[in-house]
């Protein structure tokens, strides 16, 4: 193991964790945090700053009076002091060799960027990195109520290869994530039903840890040989709701295989105290285009929540996930079937009336389009936490308003064209001054602009020539979204590989784009030429 030199009348910095966010990313970077400080030997702080989720908000509820008052830190005390982010070790020392020189009145720090990374020192082996962290996270003083269950996970699964499973269903469904469609946490159920069966057929008992009760004990009762946290651990439900959180992590982090989603920092952060590394739920689906048992799963599901109102949420996810991971392979009607759908199970989801937006613009229909745009814009105003859904609302505007401006006689319309075009060119622009979450904003903005400027020119064609570019392009648009349309670039990953491949896999430009290139298909017929080559993805 590397250790720093101590270099004899200065005193090593402070390192800090500071998270914003819910429990598994607090805790995560907190147990990184400790790592580093016991490894170089230096203070070690960390700031629990009030949540949105309240659950959240109290950590008395998880630490000892005595942690709290040798090492809680107010935002405050951190003032005028200079951070060194943390993220890569060689060079963070760099920094702070100048800052100790010349600097030390600042009183530097380090700044412990998130729980997604285990940090290691230079030349460190992960596993070797990995047991710091556990040591770190044992010294931790717990509060009285949590050490029955630090207990009881030391000895649980009595030598049993347990598999745990986390469903991230509560934030992303009823709380303040509920607007986006976001694939990095997101498991459909059709997926998870595959997994839970492939954990059967390999004779594995599964533990189920999900911040959505009733929907992991309606997969409980559905797929069976599934164990919930207060199954196994008899104290569970007499914890708070952060307890019972933390109880998860640490049970999670006993089983021999974590299944999970792409991203998260519930699983993950189990995983470095625990196996180490997270399986993709969909690494446990076998690789198929039939999408039969997706659609199967809807209609279920759609049944179940006539009388279990809690799954209509995730019906509308569900297809969602189906219209995005397989646009290359729908048809435009087919996809808008599926999001009218989405629509109607969950009225109040901004992402499927994006989607569905930008549906019914390439087929054409104008005023189911505007309606659904009108209502994504509706309900992402209300999201003050994440542009993501404000972001996927505008780029259907640009959508709706572009196929508008090419749409059959709107030329006649006196300013109607001038009209669209305005109104997707400040969709655009206010699109610029957002900051998404996961949406990749440069590539979509300057695919945005460049299907605006193609509208203009299709738009601006003479009269005659118009109707037959028109019948053109809403052909090619009611296609599915894949590379066929392109004007150039090689071709790419199917929409399904991409999904696997990528743990933030983005359909908003993906889809902005395959529509741009079909704008593009469009002029470049009508002219005979090469507009401008595809984005790179």
């Amino acid at each position: 193991m590397v250790r720093a030199a101590h270099r004899p009348g200065v005193s090593g910095p402070e390192v800090v964790a500071r998270r914003f966010d819910q429990l598994a990313g607090r805790l995560g970077t907190l147990a990184n945090a400790m790592a580093v400080a016991d490894l170089y030997g230096w203070r070690f702080g960390f700031v629990w700053p009030p949540s949105r989720d309240d659950s959240v908000s109290h950590p008395l509820q998880l630490f000892a009076p005595s942690f709290l008052a040798e090492h809680g830190l107010e935002e405050s005390d951190l003032d005028g002091r200079t951070a060194i982010p943390c993220g890569d070790m060689s060079t963070a020392f760099v920094v702070l060799d100048d800052l100790v020189t010349f600097h030390a009145e600042q009183s530097p720090f380090f700044d412990v960027p998130g729980p997604f990374e285990l940090l290691t020192a230079q030349v460190e082996d992960e596993d070797l990195a990995r047991v710091r962290l556990r040591r770190a996270f044992d010294e931790v003083v717990w509060a009285d109520e949590l050490r029955p269950v630090i207990e009881f996970c030391r000895t649980w699964t009595r030598g049993e290869r347990w598999t745990g499973v986390h469903v991230r269903a509560g934030d992303t469904i009823v709380g303040p994530w509920r607007n986006g469609m976001w694939h990095e946490k997101y498991l459909p159920t059709s997926c998870l039903a595959a997994a839970l069966a492939e954990c059967r057929q390999e004779g594995s008992p599964v533990l189920l840890c999900s911040d959505h009760p009733r929907y992991a004990a309606w997969l409980r009762s559905r797929y069976g040989d599934v164990r919930l946290a207060g199954d196994v651990f008899p104290g569970f439900d007499g914890l708070t709701e952060v307890q019972r959180a933390f109880a998860e992590i640490l049970l999670l982090s006993t089983c021999d295989r974590i299944v999970g989603p792409p991203r998260s920092a519930f699983s993950g952060f189990a995983a470095m105290l625990g196996c180490g590394t997270v399986t993709r739920c969909d690494e446990l689906c076998p690789e198929s285009t039939d999408r039969s048992p997706l659609e199967a799963s809807l209609d279920a599901m759609e049944a179940a929540g006539s009388d279990r109102p809690f799954l209509l949420p995730f019906v509308a996810r569900d297809a969602c996930w189906w219209a995005d991971v397989y646009a290359d392979e729908l048809e435009a009607g087919e996809m808008l079937g599926a999001l009218r759908r989405a629509t109607r199970a969950d009225p109040a989801f901004a992402a499927a009336w994006a989607r569905r937006a930008r549906t019914a613009g390439r087929l054409g229909r104008a005023a189911e389009a505007r309606r659904a745009v009108r209502r994504a814009e509706e309900l992402a105003v209300v999201d003050p936490r994440h542009d993501d859904p404000m972001v996927d609302a505008l780029a259907a505007r640009v959508v709706v308003e572009a196929c508008r401006a090419v749409g059959p006689w709107r030329w006649l319309v006196p300013g109607g064209v001038a009209q669209n075009l305005r109104r997707a060119s400040d969709a655009v622009d206010e699109c610029r001054i957002r900051e998404p979450f996961v949406i990749r904003l440069p590539q979509l903005v300057a695919d945005l602009d460049a299907l605006v400027a193609t509208a203009g020119r299709l738009a601006a064609l003479p009269a005659g020539r118009r109707p037959a570019v028109g019948r053109r392009l809403r052909a090619v648009l009611r296609r599915p979204l894949s590379d066929d349309a392109r004007v150039t670039g090689a071709p790419r990953s199917t929409r399904r590989a991409l999904h696997r491949s990528s743990a933030s896999f983005d359909p908003v430009p993906e889809d902005v784009e395959a529509i741009r290139s079909r704008f593009d298909q469009a002029l470049a017929t009508s002219l005979g030429v090469s507009i401008h080559p595809a984005t790179d993805s």
